[in-house]
């Protein structure tokens, strides 16, 4: 359940309507502040696989506006990266060609796309390397994604 105010008059003495909001909102507040976001430094996505290879997870409990991606790869002989995330229920991205130099930062909207704050929500990494004709060839030992940083936050550092 989501903080809810409420407000106090003096003299009054509080109303078991109130002291349960009161406890809800504590509960809600020590959810909060108890979780870590997004516990990990750096996750290498190796590219090195067929088409329906590799993909990551993570869970997140969802705090603030933004998920903030800081990205890199190299990819030998190819000319497309295909990436795609998904936030709980939406697919926030799917990018290909590539569009970007790397390294790069990605933000996504995740409260535009529907998350509620205190909610935890899967978070799928899911890159392809390929060419223009989604053929993949797993000669190159030099290839891989990297998410060097994820986190939430309420700035867009895109």
């Amino acid at each position: 359940m989501p903080y809810t105010p409420i407000s106090f008059t003096d003299g009054n003495a509080l109303s078991a309507a109130q002291l349960n909001v009161l406890a809800a909102n504590d509960a809600y507040f020590a959810g909060l502040a108890a979780t870590v976001n997004v516990p990990f430094v750096q996750i290498d996505q190796d590219l090195r696989t067929t088409l329906a290879g590799n993909k990551s997870y993570y869970q997140i409990r969802h705090r603030a506006q933004y998920l903030n991606l800081y990205v890199q790869w190299a990819i030998a002989g190819v000319d497309h990266l295909a990436w795609t995330l998904k936030y709980g229920a939406w697919t926030l991205a799917s990018d290909d060609p590539i569009a970007f130099a790397s390294p790069v930062w990605l933000a996504y909207d995740v409260t535009a796309a529907g998350a509620v704050v205190g909610d935890w929500y899967e978070i799928e990494i899911d890159a392809i390397a390929h060419d223009a004709a989604h053929a993949y060839d797993s000669g190159y030992s030099t290839d891989y994604f990297r998410v060097l940083r994820m986190f939430e936050s309420d700035t867009d550092y895109s």
